[in-house]
């Protein structure tokens, strides 16, 4: 799905906050807290995903691709409204149907329209590494956590398609109907207070200090100290982290000054950004329907990936492997590729059953 074509509204989605039974008790009723008990009593049990032969009507568009601190594969679907854990057992097999371990949708996440996803460290040994969401139809942003847990949205956004988030678990949403990447700053409690989560914008930026536009932004990443944007122009600008969020905090915008810049004369529609463990960044794009591999300073490294490649939008790397996932939604599928991009084949999810997440 285009970036253009992204504002169809999809039905409006069922929010309930779910806390953490340890911190606030019971939050929204007995109901609530017996599903985040019984969310904290399945983390043992994801690293072993039971068989199943029913294959899950996932949907026409897969598209958020990311994988977290423990290995694990997260992905979106935004025309079912549901995001898919799956843990390394089920990925590692090429062409063989995997079993998701956990599921989120509207019901359980408040997903809505789900585009993009970002993953970061892990600083809650009770609920596990948290786990960020745009919601592109409800303009927002689910906060979930490895461990099953729904700890509320950011709201307010403006048809949000890219997500990234730093150490401190600070966020960089890149809002596509309006132009421009806004910054949340993290509390120190994720979901307290309620509202927002517990985040707090420090407003948005329309333009870097070289005075590129952020032009209908979608993808967003961070890897190491840079922060990568994509454009519609067809480019992918890195900046350096920590400046750039200064440069909301303070008067300081040389935070904004590009580093590098990654770009395809032939392409068009950069749609996701992934790294491997050399810090070479991936590109997918959407027009193209390929994916470019560069170095950290922005050289095309080999031509482009293209076998089964159908408008891609989401793209992640698995680091132990260096194996490249590709989100198509053309195709209706996730292809997996090698590090030299040599198709390996089509990863095909089958549906999670029982657990808090149906």
């Amino acid at each position: 799905m285009s970036l253009e074509s992204k504002n169809e509204q999809l039905p409006a989605a069922t929010v309930v906050r779910e806390g953490t039974a340890r911190r606030l008790g019971n939050p929204t009723g007995s109901g609530a807290l017996t599903k985040t008990l019984a969310a904290l009593a399945t983390i043992a049990s994801f690293a072993v995903a039971p068989a199943h032969s029913q294959v899950c009507p996932l949907g026409n568009s897969p598209e958020g691709l990311a994988f977290d601190t423990e290995g694990n594969l997260w992905a979106a679907y935004y025309d079912t409204n549901t995001i898919f854990v799956f843990s390394p057992s089920d990925y590692n097999t090429v062409a063989i149907d995997a079993t998701g371990d956990a599921m989120f949708n509207s019901q359980y996440g408040g997903i809505n329209g789900p585009t993009r996803i970002a993953t970061a460290p892990s600083t809650d040994i009770y609920d596990g590494p948290y786990v960020f969401v745009t919601n592109s139809a409800g303009n927002s942003i689910s906060v979930l956590t490895r461990s099953g847990l729904y700890e509320g949205q950011i709201q307010g956004l403006q048809r949000p398609l890219g997500v990234a988030v730093n150490g401190s678990l600070d966020l960089f949403v890149a809002n596509n109907q309006t132009s421009n990447i806004g910054a949340w700053f993290a509390p120190s409690i994720i979901g307290d207070p309620p509202q927002n989560a517990g985040y707090t914008s420090l407003g948005v930026k329309t333009t870097d200090y070289n005075g590129h536009l952020f032009s209908a932004p979608g993808a967003l990443a961070i890897n190491g100290q840079n922060l990568y944007v994509a454009t519609n122009d067809g480019t992918v600008h890195a900046y350096n982290e920590a400046e750039f969020l200064l440069s909301y905090e303070w008067i300081f915008p040389e935070g904004m000054a590009e580093i590098a810049t990654y770009a395809d004369g032939s392409s068009g529609g950069p749609t996701g950004i992934a790294f491997d463990n050399e810090g070479n960044v991936y590109v997918s794009y959407y027009y193209s329907s390929d994916v470019v591999k560069y170095s950290p300073s922005g050289t095309k490294l080999m031509p482009p990936i293209t076998a089964a490649v159908s408008q891609p939008e989401g793209i992640a790397v698995e680091p132990s492997t260096g194996y490249v996932y590709v989100a198509n939604t053309g195709t209706h599928n996730i292809t997996m590729y090698n590090s030299e991009g040599v198709y390996l084949g089509v990863f095909q999810p089958s549906c999670p059953t029982g657990g808090p997440f149906e």
